[in-house]
C-alpha cells in the first residue's frame, strides 16, 4: 500500500483533536527512489508522493509502474513509529538518518528535571502523553518544527534539520504495516533488469533501527509504571472510602 503524507501541523491548519493514545508501535516501511545508473551515496532523500510504502510488494509495483530506459530504482527499508489512535493510526518516519530518531528519548526530560514532584505537572509533555494519554501531545513532542515550539520540547536533544525532516503519514487499512522486532535486520537494494524485468541485488545503504525499538522499550515502560501509580491510588481511595 503506498502511504499517504499528512500535514497536521502546516501553517495556516487548523490543530485536529486526535483523541488519546492506545500505543506506540515500531514498524517497518519501505522508501523507493531512482537515479540514472548509480548509487550516489551524497543524494539526499526527500519525500515524492509515492515514494513510502508499507509493503515489499508495493515499493517494487510502484517501481514497474515507472520504470524508464536507464533507471535504477533503490528500495530502503526504514524503521517507523505508529501512533495508535482511537480511530485511526499515524506513522511518523525521519529521512537521511542512518539511526532514525536517534535524538529523541521520553526520560531526556525526566533527567532534566529533577523535582519529584514533576509528574504532577499538568503542563509537561510527560504529564499529557502518560496521565492524560493525549495523542496530539505525543505526535507533535515527536515532530519537532518551528511550529510547536510552544510544546517547550526537551524531549529532543539534537537538531533536526530541514534534510533530515520527519514525515507524518496516513494508515488507512487496518494491520497493513510489518511490526519491527528486536532481530529485525533492515536492508536496501538497487535494481537491475535482467531478460526484460526489474530484479534486486542487495545494496549497502542500510539503516539502524536502534533508536526506534528504544523509544518503544521506553514508551512501554513509563507507561506500565504510570498505570501501576494510578491502580495504586483508586486502590487507596477505595480503601480510605467508608462502607455504608
Amino acid at each position: 500500500m503506498e502511504l499517504t503524507r499528512i500535514d497536521l501541523f502546516k501553517v495556516g491548519n487548523c490543530i485536529p483533536e486526535l483523541g488519546t493514545v492506545n500505543c506506540l508501535l515500531p514498524k517497518l516501511v519501505y522508501y523507493i527512489h531512482w537515479g540514472r545508473n548509480a548509487w550516489h551515496s551524497t543524494w539526499i532523500q526527500r519525500y515524492t508522493q509515492g515514494c513510502l510504502h508499507s509493503t515489499w510488494r508495493s515499493a517494487t509495483d510502484y517501481a514497474e509502474r515507472n520504470r524508464k530506459n536507464g533507471t535504477v530504482f533503490y528500495i530502503i527499508e526504514m524503521p517507523a513509529l505508529e501512533v495508535q489512535l482511537d480511530n485511526r493510526k499515524i506513522l511518523l518516519v525521519q529521512m537521511n538518518e542512518n539511526n532514525p530518531f536517534h535524538g529523541f528519548s521520553f526520560y531526556n526530560q525526566q533527567d532534566q528535571e529533577e523535582d519529584e514532584d514533576q509528574e504532577e505537572d499538568e503542563d509537561s509533555i510527560m504529564y499529557r502523553i502518560f496521565y492524560k494519554n493525549d495523542a496530539l501531545t505525543l505526535v507533535r513532542s515527536l515532530y519537532p518544527t518551528e511550529s510547536i515550539l510552544d510544546l517547550n520540547n526537551d524531549l529532543w536533544v539534537t537538531f533536526v534539520s530541514k534534510n533530515n525532516e520527519i514525515i507524518l503519514l496516513d494508515v488507512i487499512l487496518e494491520n497493513c504495516t510489518y511490526n519491527l522486532q528486536k532481530d529485525t535486520k533492515l536492508r536496501s537494494y538497487q535494481s537491475f533488469v535482467k531478460q526484460g524485468s526489474i530484479k534486486w541485488k542487495y545494496a549497502n545503504r542500510n539503516r539502524s533501527s536502534e533508536a526506534v525499538l528504544r523509544i518503544y522499550r521506553e514508551f512501554i515502560d513509563i507507561h506500565n509504571k504510570i498505570e501501576a501509580v494510578k491502580a495504586e491510588v483508586i486502590l487507596d481511595k477505595k480503601m480510605d472510602t467508608p462502607s455504608l
